[in-house]
C-alpha cells in the first residue's frame, strides 16, 4: 500500500507540473492575465486505469497575444522542501510517472481575451 500511495502522489505531482508548464514561454514579459482553470487532479490511480483532465488556459482581454507551450516534466523535492521541475534526462527516479502523462497539444496561440482547452491523459 505504501508504494501505491507514493505512485499516486508522483502521478499527481507530474500532472501538476504539466499544467503549470503551460505557462512557460510567455515571452520575456510577465503576463498577469494568464489563467489556468482546473489545473490539479487528485485521485487514487489503479493499475491500467486512465484518467483525463480538461483544463482551460486563458489570457485577459487587456493582455497581448501570447504563444503558449505545453510540456510534461517530472517533479522532485529539494532539501528545503520546495519543488523543482525535471526534464526527461533528469527525471529518472523509480516512482516517476512523467512518461504516463500526455497532453493533447504541445503549443497554441491566444489572442487577447481568448481561452483554449488542454486535455491531459494519465
Amino acid at each position: 500500500m505504501k508504494s501505491f500511495l507514493r505512485c499516486g502522489r508522483v502521478v499527481t505531482l507530474a500532472f501538476v507540473a504539466a499544467l503549470l508548464l503551460a505557462l512557460l514561454p510567455i515571452l520575456a514579459s510577465a503576463n498577469p492575465g494568464l489563467t489556468v482553470t482546473n489545473p490539479i487532479i487528485l485521485a487514487n490511480v489503479n493499475p491500467g486505469q486512465t484518467l483525463t483532465q480538461k483544463m482551460m488556459v486563458s489570457i485577459a482581454a487587456t493582455d497581448p497575444a501570447t504563444d503558449i507551450a505545453v510540456r510534461v516534466v517530472g517533479v522532485a523535492q529539494n532539501l528545503d522542501g520546495g519543488y523543482i521541475l525535471l526534464d526527461a534526462s533528469q527525471d529518472t527516479g523509480p516512482y516517476s510517472a512523467r512518461q504516463f502523462v500526455s497532453v493533447d497539444k504541445s503549443a497554441f496561440h491566444l489572442e487577447p481575451g481568448e481561452a483554449q482547452d488542454v486535455i491531459a491523459t494519465i
